[in-house]
């Protein structure tokens, strides 16, 4: 609230004493994030979520260190599939992380032969796709080459930072590329402005999705 910079010194002490430890500021006021989002704050913070009276978002949170710290092995060691999800926006990804999560959640429970013993049933959930996040076009596109052999899919915003600024098209830019190195790639484009670019993620054999949407899950799932 008023004592915001008391979070980003704590988070820089945190990191003095274990630079490896996973901080993350959850912020409560809307109108706090534009401040926090100036990258001269909060050096010692991995990412910013705005909390909005949703409890699946502390889930969402935990899974996302872990994927993030576990990508790497698991999809070298186990072949474990990766969904690239691009959103620069802290109030949308913290919405649309959950979403995601609880949807890729629900759907590896349905693969799960009722059959299996419980330790089989635990390994499966656990071999999971991860879910790895991009806020800039270019990281989005290092992602994507990173990890290109276990992408499963990619649903990105349209709105995103490229070389340092907002760029309105970025989104499809995005795209165009992806479906020049792969044509069989399953994209979905989110975005609040639906009757603007509903038709242009269409035109370009994307799937899209409303970011107001009150089926934001099923309509992911």
């Amino acid at each position: 609230h008023e004592e915001r910079e008391l979070a980003v010194e704590l988070a820089l002490k945190v990191k003095a004493v274990r630079p490896e430890l996973p901080v993350t500021i959850l912020a409560t006021d809307p109108s706090s994030l534009p401040r926090l989002s100036d990258t001269t704050m909060h050096h010692g913070v991995d990412r910013i979520f705005l909390w909005q009276n949703d409890p699946t978002l502390l889930v969402a949170i935990i899974k996302y260190f872990e994927d993030r710290a576990n990508v790497d092995h698991d999809t070298r060691v186990g072949g474990v599939r990766v969904v690239l999800l691009v959103e620069d926006s802290i109030a949308h990804y913290s919405t649309s992380l959950p979403a995601i999560y609880t949807a890729i959640m629900r759907l590896t429970r349905r693969l799960i032969d009722e059959g299996l013993n419980l330790l089989h049933k635990q390994l499966r959930m656990r071999s999971r796709a991860k879910i790895v996040l991009a806020d800039s076009l270019e990281e989005a596109v290092d992602l994507y080459r990173r990890y290109r052999p276990y992408i499963l899919g990619v649903v990105t915003d349209v709105r995103f930072s490229k070389a340092g600024r907002p760029e309105d098209g970025a989104g499809f830019e995005l795209v165009r590329m992806l479906r020049g190195e792969d044509r069989e790639l399953p994209i979905c484009i989110q975005s609040a402005e639906s009757e603007e670019n509903r038709p242009r993620a269409l035109a370009l054999g994307t799937y899209f999705i409303d970011k107001h949407s009150k089926r934001l899950i099923d309509d992911l799932q």
